[in-house]
This record gives structure tokens, sequence and C-alpha cells, in this order.
């Protein structure tokens, strides 16, 4: 694997666990045996390198769930339920208390720095986006009712999701979590004709 992706990997591994600010790519980078040269050949700073990790690990992440159900022609509240299911299967007993990296990221940095704040709400944006475009295709196929209202449904199951990682985090409870999520996926098979 290359040194760049190393960098990356291994930083957003420790930014999940510590955060962005107790996170020490100089220690990072000892660690894996990397010089404080080659990180700066990289990155110009630990900044530089937040950003990458948003765009390069946090946005593709986040985003691919939703454009692979648009891209598709299964049944809408069938792909959307399946999708959530599978974003649920990455969490358990262990990670839980970890949260969501995407919501741990929004809480700790957008008050800090405005290059975070506009990179992380662009995924927001985007998952908003997709889910409105993914919500409006199955009304046209017939499949959701066709008075739903796609800007209010797909913030609300967006907050919800990101909400269940809240819950669960807060309680360090997969149980809360998942009873969470459970309710969403509920809500969701409930937007059929």
């Amino acid at each position: 694997m290359e040194t760049r992706t190393l960098l990356l990997e291994k930083n957003f591994e420790v930014i999940c666990k510590s955060g962005f600010q107790a996170t020490r790519t100089d220690k990072v980078a000892l660690d894996l045996g990397i010089t404080k040269g080659a990180f700066y050949y990289y990155f110009k700073d630990k900044y530089a390198l937040g950003y990458a990790i948003v765009d390069e690990i946090i946005y593709p992440n986040y985003v691919g769930h939703w454009q692979k159900i648009l891209e598709s022609n299964t049944n809408t509240i069938e792909a959307i339920i399946n999708t959530i299911t599978y974003i649920k299967s990455k969490s358990n007993a262990e990670n839980i208390g970890l949260g969501c990296p995407l919501n741990n990221l929004i809480q700790e940095m957008s008050c800090i720095d405005e290059i975070f704040r506009q990179k992380l709400s662009k995924i927001i944006d985007k998952q908003l986006e997709l889910l409105q475009k993914i919500i409006q295709k199955g009304i046209q196929k017939k499949e959701i009712k066709p008075t739903t209202n796609t800007f209010n449904i797909a913030c609300f199951i967006i907050a919800s999701l990101e909400g269940s990682y809240t819950l669960g985090k807060s309680k360090n409870s997969i149980d809360v979590f998942e009873a969470s999520v459970q309710s969403l996926l509920s809500f969701i098979s409930n937007l059929n004709v």
C-alpha cells in the first residue's frame, strides 16, 4: 500500500477513536515507520490530512450507498431499507461507543474550522440530494406515496440515522442504536403506496 494511503487510513482510524484534535499525526507516522519528512511530502499539515480524509474516505463512503440505489432499478423502499440495514450491520457492541465518524467530526470541527465545516456539510448536502432523487424516483415508479415531501423525508432519514448513532454512543449500547434504527426502518416501510 502506498505511503499516502497508509497515512490516510491509519489517521482515520485514530480520528474515529480519539477525535481530530487529539490525533497526533507525527505519532501515527512514527508507528507506521514513516518519517516526518515523508508525512510533509504528502500533507502540508494536520489539517490538510484531515481534509483529505473527509474528501477521500468519508465522502465516498457516505455518498456511495445512496448513489448505488439511485443507479439501480430495484424497489425503492426495499433498497433504502437494505442500505440502512447494511450500514447498521457495521456497528456492534465493541464499536458503537465510537459513534459515527461523520457526525463526530461535524460536532468537533464545524465550529472550529470553516473548511472542515464546508466539506462536512457537502457530504450531508449530497446525501440529502441523492435521497430526494431516490424518493422522487420511487414516487414516479408508484412505489412511494405521491404526496411524500422528498426533502422532508430525506432530512428525516439522515437525521434519524445520525441520531441513532448519537444515542448508541451516548449509552454505549448497541441495543439502543438498533432499536432506534429499527424505528426508522418501520417508518420507511410505511412510505409505500
